[in-house]
């Protein structure tokens, strides 16, 4: 499953705003991990940071790859949250729209 910026968005849009999403830096729970399991009826995936120190990864247990350009700049925003923090949705949201479409 390619992760598509409008179905990630539609996704955090259908849920109340103060709904958990997900959390920074918890690499099987950010909001990314969370939506692609709920889209892919169950499919867990780890987002991680690329060896090569450059940017964010997603692994579904067959090997990684890049995320998207508008996905790692999400991942970043979400991770400099701080360490555990639990996301909601409305906050998410506020992350999607500082990234430059």
């Amino acid at each position: 499953m390619k992760l598509k910026r409008m179905e990630f968005e539609r996704w955090l849009s259908s849920k109340p705003a103060d709904h958990v999403v997900g959390s920074s830096r918890d690499n099987c729970g950010c909001p990314l991990a969370t939506f692609h399991q709920e889209a892919s009826g169950g499919w867990e995936v780890v987002i991680s940071s690329h060896p090569n120190g450059f940017g964010y990864r997603i692994d579904r247990g067959s090997g990684g790859r890049e995320l998207p350009a508008w996905a790692d700049a999400f991942a970043f925003l979400v991770d400099s949250s701080g360490g555990g923090e639990k996301i909601t949705a409305g906050r998410a949201l506020e992350f999607l729209a500082e990234i430059n479409r």
